[in-house]
């Protein structure tokens, strides 16, 4: 059983026995004694039983039983709950603090309403709906009750705050598995386009012979930026291979990558590999 709801509820709803003679905003009345679930009454003590679509009380409404709680205590009033057994209204939690604070520091025999029975949270609210409550007369359960609420309030929003960062790093784990997934997926594509065979490669053969006898405007043999491992003849690729990887990669590693595929395209590597010096360029 929460005491954060047990505080929550029970010091909300004992401000409202405060409230005698005043009109609740659902309809229900404010008098004296009150009226448990069996329909039987009492004056001095109390049992509230909020229903299901309790409103939270208004800035003018609050001020109004401030005023009455000022007046009640300065006059050394006993103050009790008085609720209708439908119908109620609850305090923010700023709310519940302020007239905490005030009844304790004017009457010492505040009486504090602590909620028992079983709770109703609804969780689109963080003001519990409490079935049923009695009273603490002690001022000693106040501060143990108000410790109490303090210390599960302080653990919910640990456990909270840890569910929320499971929840980030699963989310974060999970992410870096599907990055890996597609990182792997990549690899083993393009290590199977780098496998299959080059149904060019008698032509390729062919055009090498007859662009290493000419110029750089030769068709050079260079690699397909969107193939990556997979080489084709400039020729076939189009007029300019302009931002290929594998060129690059021939250059940088000393033909390691690229020149043991297009072995038979050796000078023409090594033209393009030239070119790509200059200009970072790869062209016919």
């Amino acid at each position: 059983m929460s005491k954060l709801k047990m505080v929550l509820g029970g010091l909300a709803l004992f401000g409202l026995a405060a409230c005698a003679g005043m009109q609740m905003p659902a309809g229900g009345v404010w008098g004296p004694g009150y009226q448990d679930e069996g329909g039987s009454s009492s004056a001095g003590s109390g049992v509230a039983v909020p229903g299901p679509n309790a409103q939270a009380m208004s800035y003018g409404e609050f001020e109004q039983l401030k005023v009455y709680v000022e007046e009640a205590t300065m006059s050394n009033q006993k103050i009790d709950v008085i609720v209708n057994a439908s119908q109620s209204a609850y305090f923010s939690a700023a709310q519940v603090g302020e007239l905490v604070v005030m009844l304790d520091m004017k009457n010492d025999r505040v009486r504090v309403v602590e909620a028992v029975a079983e709770r109703i949270l609804d969780l689109n609210n963080p003001n519990p709906i409490v079935t049923k409550l009695t009273f603490a007369d002690e001022k000693s359960d106040v501060q143990n009750i108000m410790s109490e609420a303090l210390a599960a309030r302080q653990a919910e929003e640990a456990r909270l705050a840890e569910e929320a960062r499971v929840a980030e790093q699963r989310r974060a784990e999970e992410e870096a598995q599907r990055a890996e997934e597609a990182r792997i997926a990549e690899q083993e594509r393009q290590q199977q386009a780098a496998q299959q065979p080059d149904n060019s490669g008698s032509s390729s053969t062919s055009s090498s012979s007859s662009s290493s006898s000419s110029s750089s405007s030769s068709s050079a043999y260079c690699c397909l930026g969107d193939k990556y491992n997979e080489c084709d003849s400039g020729a076939a690729a189009g007029a300019c291979m302009g931002f290929g990887k594998c060129i690059f990669d021939c250059m940088v590693a000393g033909g390691s990558s690229c020149d043991s595929k297009c072995a038979d395209e050796y000078p023409l590597i090594q033209q393009c590999r030239a070119v790509a010096a200059n200009d970072h360029m790869c062209r016919n």
